[in-house]
């Protein structure tokens, strides 16, 4: 199945247009990326795919919600986006709380992969049995977390 765009046409803005256009290449991206299969168990651009789709939520939040006009601090807007945009399953069914998700993310996954080459920094900050996060594709994900519909989704 071919790349489906985020529909944005009815976004009249050029500039946020131009933020979603861009941010279609980015995903277009990643979903070639899933297609990549590893060399005797290396290579299967988890990381890379990781960096991309965070890469993504940091623009959507400088440009598109809440805005850089609205809110300075980077991590609160990182932040702010994945608690109010992001599809996300009930605690009662093994997910995760939003707002703890929204943090680890932006602290576990985000930063170290932007600035550290991925190192396992915050260990001291980590509740008793969560170990480091990893990156999956797919085939790992529980399929009734698997909708990848809601996730392209634009609220």
């Amino acid at each position: 199945m071919p790349y489906r765009e985020v529909p944005y046409g009815h976004i009249s803005d050029p500039h946020k247009q131009d933020v979603f256009r861009r941010a279609n290449m980015l995903l277009s991206d990643v979903y070639a990326m899933l297609a990549v299969k590893p060399i005797h168990g290396k290579g299967g651009c988890n990381f890379s795919i990781a960096l991309v789709l965070l890469c993504v939520i940091d623009g959507l939040a400088r440009d598109v919600f809440p805005t850089i006009a609205e809110q300075c601090d980077h991590e609160k807007r990182f932040r702010c986006l994945i608690k109010e945009k992001l599809p996300w399953g009930p605690t009662a069914s093994g997910w995760l709380d939003k707002g703890q998700a929204a943090k680890w993310l932006y602290c576990e996954f985000r930063n170290p992969l932007t600035h550290e080459l991925g190192k396992d920094v915050s260990v001291q900050r980590r509740p008793p049995k969560q170990y480091e996060p990893v990156v999956y594709k797919w085939k790992h994900v529980p399929r009734m977390r698997r909708d990848s519909d809601a996730m392209g989704a634009i609220p």
